[in-house]
């Protein structure tokens, strides 16, 4: 699927950002049919959300792991680690009501809520949307993981490479 993600305009093959899209248009080239003409649409240009993710007792720059996902439609979602880095800016679906929820080892699982108290954001076209990020620190940073605090981390891995956030409160 094209895209110009600089510019504002998702790969709509993955389905957090393409929805109920149409198929893609498949152009077959042959030694009789060497040329095609093809017309590009780039789709809906979408909105973004930036910010960075720290440490909210000492202010350093935490990797965590992330999902968003949309709140009307939640089979639409795309999480992982390294989707939201330290400092982040990514494009969201514009106009549509999207949840994020961020998890890091030794950390409070952070959930996006609004000055207005919402627990999702959407972001217009082409328009972007400051998130700044603190994770709350969950348990004595100076202590290592036990051995069993380490088995269930690596038995939570999930595909993505995160394990499962904490259900919301």
């Amino acid at each position: 699927m094209p895209s110009k993600e600089q510019d504002g305009y998702p790969d709509e093959s993955n389905g957090f950002y393409g929805g109920l899209s149409s198929p893609p248009v498949i152009v077959a080239l042959d030694t009789e049919h060497a040329e095609q003409t093809v017309t590009v649409h780039l789709g809906r240009k979408a909105g973004a959300i930036f910010g960075t993710v720290v440490d909210a007792q000492t202010g350093k720059p935490v990797e965590p792991c992330a999902e968003l996902r949309w709140k009307h439609a939640p089979f639409y979602s795309w999480g992982g680690y390294g989707l939201l880095k330290s400092k982040f800016r990514i494009l969201v679906p514009a106009d549509t009501e999207i949840t994020l929820t961020v998890w890091a080892w030794g950390y409070e699982p952070w959930f996006y809520k609004g000055k207005d108290g919402e627990d999702s954001f959407h972001v217009p076209a082409a328009n972007q949307l400051i998130v700044p990020l603190q994770l709350t620190p969950n348990r004595d940073r100076t202590q290592k993981p036990t051995d069993e605090e380490l088995k269930k981390m690596r038995e939570s891995i999930s595909a993505y490479g995160c394990g499962d956030p904490a259900p919301k409160p």
